[in-house]
């Protein structure tokens, strides 16, 4: 769900029945500030980023997949998500990654 175009107002959540969608949902919310005080508790952010080695001015398609880095951050809000990524760290699952407390 993007929310990119909504300010947080209550009255243009409403029509996406967030609650409904928060409590009984799997759900991958782009712009989740927006959410404002419906931001859930319990969840786990995901944050991608992408950067580029800035000292490169190559043009070459090839080169520029070898400079660019992609971070994925999992940051775990309450003990359901906190038990969740203990686990996945546990087996390994996650070894590439950054955890943050």
């Amino acid at each position: 769900m993007d929310l990119y175009r909504l300010s947080g107002k209550e009255e243009e959540l409403k029509p996406l029945d967030m609650d409904h969608v928060l409590k009984e949902c799997v759900s991958l919310i782009e712009w989740p500030s927006r959410l404002g005080y419906m931001t859930p508790t319990t969840r786990l952010d995901i944050t991608f980023r992408i950067s580029r080695d800035s000292d490169s001015e190559e043009e070459d398609s090839e080169s520029d997949a070898e400079e660019i880095e992609r971070t994925l951050t999992l940051r775990a809000h309450g003990a359901h998500w906190e038990e969740r990524l203990r686990l996945l760290v546990d087996e390994g699952y996650l070894d590439d990654l950054i955890i943050e407390d």
